[in-house]
């Protein structure tokens, strides 16, 4: 399993076109991915706020087979929105608990 977080701010310059463009290469190993959307690249799972995104129309054709969110570390930081696709919560122990069994991961 290749594990990917995505960590960076969706409105950087870039960001959404580099992500799509490791996803896509990541699948060629074809090797089922797990995404991680963590910290400010939770943002691009807001639907009010990106309504039209690309990176997660493009998702099940890459073989991604689980997404989560990553879960603050305090209650205040909780992202409140309606997600574009489904995906689980997901503590930070559990996360380094899941990097440790994937086979490559990848923070971007």
């Amino acid at each position: 399993m290749i594990l990917v977080l995505l960590s960076r701010d969706p409105d950087a310059p870039f960001a959404a076109r580099e992500q799509q463009d490791l996803l896509a290469t990541l699948s060629a190993f074809a090797l089922p991915m797990t995404l991680v959307f963590s910290q400010l690249g939770i943002k691009q799972l807001d639907k009010s706020r990106y309504p039209d995104n690309n990176l997660l129309a493009m998702l099940p054709s890459l073989g991604v087979a689980e997404v989560f969110m990553e879960l603050p570390d305090t209650p205040t930081e909780t992202a409140d929105f309606d997600t574009l696709i489904p995906c689980s919560p997901i503590s930070r122990h559990e996360l380094k608990v899941l990097a440790q069994s994937a086979r490559l991961a990848i923070n971007l």
